[in-house]
């Protein structure tokens, strides 16, 4: 087990090693990568959970093959718009993420009830709204374990 004088140790060895420049580069690349995979994403989202508020045909049939009635299209397309939409204003982005996660968590449930493949797609969308945020929020990736503010 590692003592907080070894974890202080190895901090600043790395920061002796690899100058806090170099890393404020690599992150700033990183999070504009992840600013334009997630806005993407965001995009695909709403365009979906608006496809779904209007009953856009393929759009009800997805739905009725994967149980659900076609008539719950509509709320389920604005809980994801309304998920998305707070995910995009900065003062609200967790919750918008928390929300959008929960919906593609059931997205990636019902498919794996069909023993479909696809279930990794909704996951990676997930994965790539969070990364954007922990490179964007330092307090976030602090209260996930994921690294020190800066």
């Amino acid at each position: 087990m590692q003592s907080h004088s070894d974890v202080r140790n190895l901090r600043q060895h790395t920061r002796n090693r690899f100058p806090r420049s170099h890393l404020e580069d690599r992150d700033r690349v990183l999070a504009r990568v992840f600013l334009v995979l997630s806005r993407l994403v965001a995009i695909f989202l709403i365009f979906d959970g608006a496809a779904r508020l209007v009953l856009f045909t393929p759009y009800v049939e997805g739905l009725v093959q994967m149980g659900y009635p076609a008539w719950q299209g509509p709320a389920i397309g604005f809980t994801l718009v309304v998920s998305v939409i707070l995910y995009l204003i900065p003062r609200t982005s967790v919750l918008g993420a928390i929300l959008t996660t929960g919906y593609l968590g059931g997205a990636a449930a019902s498919l794996v009830r069909l023993e479909d493949l696809w279930f990794l797609f909704p996951v990676a969308l997930a994965a790539i709204l969070w990364a954007y945020l922990c490179l964007r929020e330092p307090r976030l990736r602090e209260l996930l374990g994921l690294g020190d503010p800066r």
